[in-house]
């Protein structure tokens, strides 16, 4: 067998109920399944063996190892199928499993990366390859990507979405790492082609095969930054985003696999049966992001291997997908559903900084420490900016007054969503009681809380 159109899939699986409908769906609804070969990290518990398989009509060919773990060979319906064999409490994550199976490529001329939890329209393959071949005049290095729709497993096809999906920004986590949304495109067939997308979805990518070699995933990211950091580094190495303006596949956000984070506890670590715990490696991931971000330090180019490419910078990415790393913003055209404006690039940046919309969600204390017999009249919560111009955050009421009092302090949650430097940078108190000087018996805190 060849490798022309041969395509490689690349599946982390962990303990999916969904693993196995999932890969007789594929290759049931593909147009030529005997040029698929599918790669699958398998991290399972001693329930799942190779009998979940055969029992479902896959036949079992042999088995070795790779030197880590043993690697299983099956085949349904002339499809490839190679299980890496994994004990779920050595699992690391989702950048570890994909890279994990993508070791195993075989320099296949294009790349399927998907969940374990899909379904797929009839002809997803040729639909891909013909989708992605017709990008060429547009691109000369184009990837599919996006959210799928959505399908429930206990309906399908009865229920499933129709429409197609663009990513957008939904918000930065307090530590600099941004989070997306998935925005329905209208049903009326307006969209004739694939859209310029700013974002990558881990769980979609339709590329050529040289994406695994020139890419990758970097098994750091254990999960959350998985899909800032894919989509920076391969738009650094030349790659143009596009998302199908028509479903190609289905996936289920509601599946009801466990979730590794709630397997790799604390507990676990410290009675000796995992090494590190989900937390240990959230951080990790958390920190390897922000070097490539830049968010800490400047960064290099050419952090080998999993750095960032030589084609295009850290700097014209944020501009393109309409993102501020070191400002944790988002730029107002960003917001909303559309193609990238490539003009912002050229923005100088004042401009560009001025169209910025920061949100940060901070969480207030105002603390008391008085004498007994202290009036408190009037207390207003001032915020400070970069430029030194003052406002109005809060005043408080009568019931806030009264709780202040008899509680010795109060808390509460104010949204900010501005320009980055109408940010607060200090917050005051004005307070009016029955003592001279009272301001010295306040405190005022304030620390940052993901929404």
């Amino acid at each position: 067998m060849t490798n022309i159109r041969r395509i490689f899939v690349q599946i982390p699986s962990y303990r999916d109920p969904q693993l196995v409908p999932t890969l007789i769906d594929i290759a049931q609804q593909a147009r030529a399944p005997r040029q698929l070969r599918i790669v699958i990290c398998w991290q399972h518990d001693a329930e799942e063996s190779i009998d979940t398989f055969t029992c479902q009509g896959f036949q079992f060919l042999s088995s070795q190892s790779n030197g880590s773990y043993d690697v299983h060979f099956l085949e349904f319906i002339g499809v490839q199928i190679e299980l890496i064999d994994v004990p779920f409490l050595e699992a690391k994550g989702a950048g570890w499993a994909r890279s994990i199976a993508q070791q195993r490529f075989e320099g296949e001329k294009y790349n399927l990366q998907i969940d374990a939890h899909h379904r797929f329209v009839s002809n997803w393959d040729g639909q891909m390859v013909a989708m992605l071949e017709d990008l060429r005049s547009r691109s000369a290095k184009p990837l599919l990507t996006g959210y799928p729709p959505a399908f429930s497993p206990a309906s399908y096809p009865s229920g499933r979405q129709e429409q197609s999906a663009v990513m957008l920004a939904d918000e930065f986590t307090p530590m600099g790492i941004v989070r997306f949304k998935s925005v329905m495109l209208p049903g009326d067939g307006r969209f004739s082609a694939p859209l310029r997308a700013r974002f990558m979805s881990g769980g979609f990518v339709f590329s050529d095969g040289m994406f695994v070699d020139e890419v990758g995933q970097d098994p750091n990211h254990f999960f959350f930054t998985e899909e800032i950091v894919m989509a920076v580094r391969a738009h650094s190495h030349g790659y143009d985003f596009f998302h199908p303006h028509v479903p190609l596949l289905w996936h289920d956000y509601e599946s009801s696999a466990p979730e590794v984070w709630e397997d790799l506890t604390e507990d676990l670590k410290v009675g000796g049966s995992i090494a590190k715990s989900a937390d240990d490696m959230a951080h990790v991931s958390v920190q390897h992001a922000r070097f490539l971000l830049a968010i800490d330090s400047p960064n290099s180019v050419t952090r080998s291997p999993y750095g960032l490419g030589s084609r295009r910078s850290l700097h014209h990415y944020e501009r393109f997908a309409g993102l501020s790393f070191s400002h944790r913003g988002v730029h107002r055209d960003s917001l909303l559903p559309g193609e990238p404006d490539e003009a912002h690039v050229l923005l100088g940046t004042k401009d560009w900084e001025s169209g910025l919309i920061c949100r940060r969600m901070l969480r207030i204390s105002v603390c008391l420490t008085l004498i007994d017999d202290i009036e408190v009249h009037e207390v207003e919560i001032m915020m400070q900016n970069h430029s030194g111009a003052e406002s109005l955050v809060r005043r408080l009421t009568s019931t806030d007054i009264l709780a202040l009092v008899e509680q010795r302090a109060l808390t509460f949650v104010r949204n900010f969503s501005t320009s980055p430097d109408q940010l607060p940078t200090k917050l005051l108190l004005n307070c009016r009681t029955n003592h001279a000087g009272a301001e010295r018996f306040f405190s005022i805190t304030a620390d940052e809380v993901s929404s």
